[in-house]
């Protein structure tokens, strides 16, 4: 009789493992969710905010992309605005906007005509209750694009040129007056990680004034060569003096020095020592009175130098002594 009192305080002790425990506990809980959502809220969801100008006009200032809207209804509506429904959004014409000269004011109530995909739901208010927009004269130009992108290379590889677009400039349309100040545009702002090869990806562009500006086209090549790391010791390269020709009793060593790069493998390859340029001013060596310079090393775009031997170079003057 011990040994079936222990089974059974066992079984109890299990109950909450069964799977009838989990069946009833999760439809309970939907039970709940459903009764809880029949029930009418209130809450603020945002809605894609989308103006167009009269034709042959365009918007002066930043307005913003988005409105808060505060609307009431069924649970299950406020959960799916709230959530899933993307297509909600708010279209304004300015044609059907009360006018002030060149300054346009959008009311609640023109916001509240604009509503759409927004269905079987109360609206209450409008944050902002109102926009103020100004407009002018529509034109174009033509300005250069800049890459925004930050490539975060795998561990052994190394960039081997620089991060450039195609195509190289971009068309903006928009207020005569906001373009006339920007001289580029970015790419918008994207971080790429692990790259372990030479890359081609498309980016889109900034869209940080689409409320103004239309950008043609909306989408760029990035591109730039990867290759793996490597390291490199040339011990040939030449001390060379500029800017004018040294009297023949100063003496300048070491002639040569050993100078090792890093960079891609490929592109190492491709370099011997004459494509390094290492250098000492001749006013330096004048007007020196140490006896000891650096001199000034100039290597390969996309490598770097890791080491350079001797760090200097030793100056001195040879006296004749006349018998």
């Amino acid at each position: 009789m011990i040994q079936n009192q222990s089974i059974n305080i066992s079984d109890t002790k299990r109950w909450y493992l069964t799977k009838k425990f989990w069946g009833t506990l999760l439809i309970s809980i939907a039970l709940w969710i459903y009764a809880s959502l029949s029930n009418e809220y209130k809450t603020v969801v945002d809605v894609l905010l989308i103006v167009e100008p009269p034709k042959g006009r365009a918007v002066e200032e930043a307005i913003p992309d988005k409105i808060l809207v505060d609307i009431a209804g069924n649970g299950w509506y406020l959960f799916n605005y709230m959530y899933l429904n993307k297509m909600k959004r708010c279209y304004v014409r300015l044609d059907d906007v009360l006018k002030d000269d060149s300054l346009y004011i959008v009311s609640n109530m023109d916001m509240q005509k604009g509503l759409a995909n927004l269905n079987k739901i109360t609206t209450h208010r409008f944050y902002p209750d109102q926009i103020k927009i100004k407009t002018g004269e529509i034109t174009s130009k033509e300005v250069k694009v800049v890459s925004d992108i930050d490539i975060v290379l795998k561990n052994g590889f190394v960039l081997v040129s620089s991060i450039k677009t195609e195509p190289q400039n971009i068309t903006i349309v928009g207020n005569s007056q906001l373009i006339a100040s920007i001289k580029e545009w970015r790419t918008k702002k994207i971080q790429f990680n692990g790259i372990n090869s030479s890359f081609s990806l498309e980016v889109p562009v900034s869209d940080s004034l689409s409320s103004v500006i239309e950008t043609i086209p909306n989408k760029f090549t990035v591109f730039a060569s990867v290759e793996p790391y490597g390291e490199v010791t040339f011990d040939d390269v030449e001390l060379q003096v500029v800017g004018g020709k040294l009297p023949a009793e100063h003496n300048v060593t070491p002639q040569f020095f050993s100078v090792t790069l890093s960079g891609g493998i490929e592109l190492l390859n491709k370099i011997n020592a004459s494509n390094i340029s290492l250098v000492v001013d001749y006013e330096s060596l004048i007007n020196d009175k140490v006896g000891f310079l650096k001199p000034v090393i100039t290597v390969p775009p996309f490598t770097k130098v890791l080491n350079i031997s001797p760090d200097f170079l030793r100056h001195n003057i040879s006296i004749k002594h006349r018998g």
